[in-house]
Order: structure tokens, then C-alpha cells, then sequence
């Protein structure tokens, strides 16, 4: 470097210097470009025939091997997913890496987003425009007065599974069959309810377990791929407890990758009132239906009153639904009975009437 400068004229030292912020333009220039090709090259390359969907089936097992992943045997992604992802060791000029999403804050939650379509949550070590990586800091103070819903804006919302970003739940009874799980807060269309937890388990034991619980007509096993499910029968969550609806379903489950893992999250699927029971559908077919109780309908579900925060209600919610089913059940014995029955039936409520108050006036006397 002192040789060059030694050697070289005054007038091009001059110029070297005066213009290095020209030559620092135009490399970030390169980059961009260079960032957009590949861009265009993996999605080119990868989703060329996926005629609009992505189905991330198989478990994403990270490649370690000489030379480039496209049509290589030895690559377990070439061969399995289809997409390497940054825990990889094939060459970062990868084609079929996964590059991540080039949104500005906040338009993650579209089909334009390539990570959102790919069904991926945002990667921090990717996604650099989208500004996943940062999160805004609330204060006690700031909590009491009320947040911000301006600052939402600023924020990338397609990393809710990271955040831990789930809504408070309980269970209680439901109005299909048994337990039912219970929002305890509104929720909009898209918003992150719960994500599914248990054991990761395999194909295998799943098939195993499957027999037992068969037996029960009861199972929380839930499928991510074709290796790997997960089990929320000893270990779990709340969201458990949803039941199966196929007309009235309120949330619906989707299956993402997060740093290279399978993860099944809850969404909402409506907006979602304070106390509605969580439904979903199980995507069952013809052969497991059986297992799932017959869904009451919308009316039944209605007149049913939420659970409260004690195991047992309180008297005021006890009292109208009691009062509902009496005034139920006395016009269907009326409807039953014939015009005679009816008539002995208003003489004797009579009688019984007349007795009671004669012996008020005899106990008034005395």
C-alpha cells in the first residue's frame, strides 16, 4: 500500500480520495442487485411448478456435502424439502438457499412475502428489510397509560410463533363433547391463538400410540411431516382442548418453519369475541369421522353460557339457563297431554291453590 501511494501521481491520489464514497455506492448498488438476482433465482429455480402452493412435508434435515445441491444425490435437501436453509453447508450461492423476504416492515402477512408463501416464519439472519429482528420494549408505565397500535405498524407480524405472541386461554365445557377450550380475550382474523405443543414423537410410535387411543376414542396427536408428530396426551397446552367443527370453525391450523423446525400454530380465522369457544377442523377423513361427536348447531351453541373463572358458575348465570329449560319442558308435557288430562291437570294446580291459602287464613287466625 506504501508503494502505490509512493508511486503513484498527486492528481490521481487526489481523485482516489475525493471519490471514495462514489466506489462505497456503487459496491451497495452491486449488492442489491446481486441480492434481487438471487431473489429471483430461488424462487425461479424452486417454485417454478408449485402451481401457488408450498407444502413443507418433509422434516428439514440441514445438508452436508462437496459441491452444489441442485440434482446431487448426497443432498438430503435436493432429495427430501427442496430448500436449504442457512443452517446448511452448501455455499452461500446456493440456489436452492433459502434467502428469505426483501418487505418493507409490516407487509409480511401477504402472498408477496416470500417467506409467508413459502409458509416460513421471518428469519432475523435473512429478513434484514422487514426488521423482524427488532421489537419494541413496553414499560410498565407505558402499559398502564395504554400501548401505542401505531407502533404495530413498524413491526414485522410474521414472527408471532418466535415472540410467543398467544392469546390467554381456559377450559371449560363444552357445547360438543366434554372439555372445550375458551378464548379469554377478542382476537382479529390472522391473529396467533396458541401454538400447538407435546411430544415430538415418529411415525412409528405415533402409529403405536394411535392403536391405544383408538381404544379410548380419544387422541391429541397431531402430524407436522411425514417423520414427525407431536403428542399433547401428557404433555401440552390449553389449545388442546378445541374441538372439531366443520361449519362453524373459528381458528384454523398451520403448520410453519421456524429456524428450521416444523411448528403447528392456531390462527384466527374471524374475528373472535371475548368467551367464544375455540373450534377448528381436524382435517379428518371418512374413516376417522367416527371419533369426532356430532357438532350441535349454531342456536344450541348460543343459548350456552362461557365459563367463568371458578370451577363453578355463579348464580346469575345459573339462574337463566335453569329458568330457559323449565319453561322448555312445561310446554312440551302441555303439547303431549290430550284436552282431558289438561283439564284434570288445571283443577288439581287449582285445588292445590285453594288448600294453600286456607291454610294461610287458619295460621293468620291463630
Amino acid at each position: 500500500m506504501s508503494l502505490s501511494v509512493i508511486n503513484c501521481h498527486c492528481s490521481r491520489f487526489i481523485d482516489w480520495h475525493l471519490n471514495w464514497h462514489k466506489r462505497i455506492r456503487a459496491s451497495h448498488r452491486n449488492t442489491r442487485k446481486s441480492i434481487k438476482d438471487k431473489h429471483r433465482s430461488f424462487r425461479s429455480f424452486t417454485w417454478a411448478d408449485g402451481k401457488g402452493q408450498v407444502e413443507n412435508k418433509e422434516r428439514m434435515i440441514p445438508c452436508s456435502h462437496s459441491g452444489h445441491c441442485d440434482g446431487n444425490p448426497q443432498c438430503v435437501c435436493s432429495s427430501g424439502s427442496g430448500i436449504c436453509s442457512k443452517f446448511c453447508g452448501c455455499p452461500p450461492e446456493c440456489r436452492m438457499r433459502f434467502p428469505g423476504c426483501r418487505c418493507a416492515p409490516g407487509n409480511c402477512r401477504t402472498k408477496q412475502c416470500q417467506c409467508y408463501f413459502a409458509r416460513w416464519e421471518c428469519d432475523p439472519d435473512l429478513c434484514k428489510s422487514c426488521k423482524c429482528g427488532e421489537f419494541h420494549v413496553v414499560d410498565e408505565a407505558v402499559s398502564a397509560v395504554g400501548y401505542d397500535l401505531s407502533m404495530d405498524g413498524e413491526k414485522c407480524r410474521n414472527v408471532p410463533l418466535q415472540r410467543g405472541h398467544q392469546k390467554l386461554l381456559k377450559v371449560g365445557i363444552s357445547g360438543i363433547a366434554g372439555w372445550g377450550c375458551f378464548i379469554q380475550e377478542t382476537a382479529d382474523k390472522g391473529d396467533l391463538i396458541a401454538e400447538y405443543t407435546g411430544e415430538v414423537i415418529s411415525k412409528w410410535e405415533s402409529e403405536r400410540r394411535g392403536l391405544i387411543y383408538d381404544k379410548f376414542c380419544t387422541s391429541y396427536i397431531f402430524g407436522m411431516n411425514n417423520d414427525q408428530f407431536i403428542d399433547a396426551t401428557r404433555v401440552g397446552n390449553l389449545i388442546r382442548f378445541a374441538n372439531h367443527s366443520n361449519n362453524n370453525a373459528n381458528c384454523s391450523s398451520e403448520i410453519k418453519i421456524v429456524n428450521g423446525e416444523h411448528r403447528i400454530g392456531v390462527y384466527a380465522s374471524r374475528h373472535i369475541l371475548f368467551g367464544e369457544e375455540l373450534l377448528f377442523d381436524y382435517n379428518y377423513g371418512q374413516t376417522w369421522n367416527k371419533f369426532v361427536p356430532i357438532e350441535k348447531s349454531i342456536k344450541a351453541q348460543a343459548n350456552r353460557s362461557t365459563p367463568d373463572s371458578d370451577s363453578s358458575r355463579t348464580a346469575g348465570s345459573q339462574n337463566k339457563p335453569e329458568k330457559l329449560r323449565r319453561s322448555v319442558l312445561k310446554k312440551s308435557i302441555k303439547a303431549e297431554l290430550k284436552p282431558d288430562e289438561i283439564k284434570r291437570e288445571t283443577r288439581r294446580s287449582h285445588d292445590d291453590s285453594s288448600k294453600s291459602s286456607s291454610k294461610r287464613a287458619k295460621s293468620q287466625k291463630k
